[in-house]
């Protein structure tokens, strides 16, 4: 269950960044809606949800047990090669970060929908293999 009032101060400032990506068509705020806006772009739809966090700077895992809802309430919407699903999250001091969310993970992007390379390692963070199962 989703707490407290919609972002609406995350949803002012997370606009002008998804104008830069395309169109944007906004959602109405209700329990129900798994998204806050879509952004139309020429070659994609990306569906987002913002999100507020007072710890920001932690580990994809830990984003995924924090956000663990509605992470689940996007991935419910059929992810393609023209449809993304994202999730922003910023803190009190207006500080962001973007996720892609996958089938088998989520993976972090930067403001423009590019795969971010972290600075520390110089590698791109992606998602978690899918386990196989043995099948016999």
């Amino acid at each position: 269950m989703t707490r407290g009032r919609p972002p609406q101060k995350g949803l002012d400032e997370a606009i002008p960044v998804a104008k830069l990506r395309g169109s944007i068509l906004h959602f109405k705020q209700v329990e129900e809606c798994a998204a806050d806006f879509e952004i139309l772009s020429a070659d994609r739809i990306i569906i987002v949800r913002v999100k507020r966090t007072r710890r920001l700077h932690c580990s994809i895992p830990e984003i995924e047990k924090q956000f663990s809802e509605p992470i689940l309430r996007l991935r419910s919407l059929p992810a393609s090669a023209f449809l993304y699903r994202e999730l922003w999250v910023w803190s009190q001091y207006a500080t962001w970060r973007f996720f892609r969310l996958l089938d088998a993970g989520i993976v972090e992007i930067d403001c423009y929908g590019g795969l971010r390379v972290h600075p520390v390692t110089e590698l791109v963070v992606t998602a978690k293999p899918i386990p196989r199962k043995n099948v016999g």
